[in-house]
């Protein structure tokens, strides 16, 4: 990797991102090391020029519960004009979810994120708030992707010159809208990605699959495109914002050194060669001295009203001390009634218990009697046709064991006249017997 490929990444962490180096993006961190990047994270509130400007990049990784003020969102797009690189990632939800602001930057760059969750009942990765996309455009950042998932991802809006450049599939909810979007402005890049957990740990769809980690490499070799040109362009504005700063606070500075006018109510007279006279300067002392007896004497007046207000509040601490030795037997006695008042619900209770049992007892014999007489009826009504069709069925079956009982002994009958195996290997005797017999008659007359 050449010098202009080696980058300062910056990975904020004052807006209490979700996306942590040294807890979930770890494998995050890694690959950038491993692609020779260095890594910034020492990023104090509130975020200056000065501060981003250090960076090639600057990443949030989802800001959570946490907003910018709107003097550092004036910071953000100062460093991305003149030549800086910004990374946002959201989550589902997106910024009124979040409780975050990023859309306040991101809208200076024509991309915004929605209050939803992108959803794919037909192509998921085992549960539908885990769909596969692979609606892409061509663009430097789709290099060598045939597919992603986007777990958690809400969806954006895209306008004026942004460029999204990979969107959800058809059939997803909502269907083709941009998840992840780009938008160079002046000298700078701005992306915005729709899911801070496709580049997770850990996680189903996070930065394992491999897909993800080009994503990631091929973000990172676009958006340094050009970085040296763009490098010397934000030293110099650092510079000058640095020179202007310190020419603002000189002036400040001097502008404290400056004396204080003298105010005077006594005229100032001056001689002819145009200096105060001495005259004029004793009226000016005995004005300023009558100026401080006057304040001396409202003081005076202050202090004797405080002591006033000092001896009335302790007046009313004695009057008030007696109160409680007052409270102490109304006390005891409001003791005493709610005692009283304690046992009479108990037995307003007891009483009423005793009434609600005695009902339910007398609900439940209506309930009985009821329910044995509604019993009988149905019997009566049900048993009655079921008794006169069991009965049919039963002389049927009478008649069925009488036929079978016949047919038994028509069996048995016809068992008695059929040959045994030995009388049927007798007559097969007798027969061959008799052929050989007429067999030796044969060649008898024959000779």
């Amino acid at each position: 990797m050449n010098d202009e490929k080696k980058a300062i990444i910056g990975f904020d962490t004052t807006q209490n991102e979700r996306g942590k180096l040294e807890e979930n993006y770890t494998k995050f961190k890694s690959i950038l090391i491993e692609e020779g990047h260095k890594i910034h994270n020492d990023f104090e509130f509130p975020l200056s020029f000065g501060q981003l400007s250090r960076c090639d990049i600057v990443i949030f990784a989802c800001p959570d519960r946490s907003r910018f003020r709107e003097f550092e969102i004036q910071e953000i797009i100062k460093y991305v004009v003149n030549g800086g690189n910004v990374i946002f990632l959201t989550n589902a939800g997106g910024d009124k979810g979040l409780g975050s602001n990023l859309n306040e930057v991101g809208r200076e760059f024509g991309i915004t994120s929605n209050n939803d969750q992108v959803c794919d009942d037909e192509h998921n990765y085992g549960i539908r708030t885990l769909p596969i996309c692979q609606n892409f455009e061509l663009h430097q950042l789709t290099t060598d992707i045939e597919l992603l998932l986007l777990p958690g991802a809400c969806s954006l809006n895209v306008s004026d010159d942004a460029i999204p450049i990979i969107s959800s599939d058809g059939d997803a909810e909502p269907p083709n809208a941009p998840v992840i979007a780009v938008s160079e402005k002046k000298l700078g890049r701005f992306l915005f990605f729709g899911s801070y957990e496709m580049f997770r740990d850990n996680i189903r769809g996070g930065i394992q699959v491999i897909q993800h980690k080009n994503l990631l490499k091929n973000t990172i070799n676009w958006l340094l495109e050009d970085i040296n040109k763009r490098r010397m362009i934000l030293d110099v504005q650092a510079v000058f914002n640095a020179i202007s700063f310190k020419l603002k606070k000189k002036k400040r500075k001097e502008k404290s050194k400056e004396p204080k006018e003298i105010i005077s109510s006594a005229p100032v007279i001056k001689t002819p060669d145009g200096k105060i006279s001495p005259e004029s300067m004793l009226d000016q002392i005995i004005s300023s001295l009558r100026q401080i007896k006057d304040i001396s004497g409202n003081l005076n007046i202050i202090n004797t009203n405080l002591t006033k207000y000092a001896q009335e509040i302790q007046s009313l601490r004695s009057e008030i001390r007696p109160i409680p030795e007052d409270i102490a037997p109304l006390k005891e006695k409001l003791t005493n009634i709610s005692g009283l008042f304690s046992e009479l619900k108990d037995e307003i209770e007891s009483i009423k218990i005793s009434k609600t049992l005695d009902k339910a007892i007398d609900s439940f014999k209506d309930f009985k009697l009821n329910f044995e007489s509604q019993i009988d009826i149905i019997m009566n009504k049900n048993l009655n046709p079921l008794k006169l069709e069991f009965s049919e069925i039963n002389e049927k079956l009478n008649a069925q064991e009488r036929k079978y009982n016949n047919l038994k002994e028509e069996i048995d009958l016809l068992k008695e006249k059929i040959l045994t195996n030995e009388d049927l290997n007798k007559f097969k005797e007798d027969i061959i017997n008799q052929i050989k017999k007429n067999m030796k008659g044969i060649q008898k007359s024959d000779e």
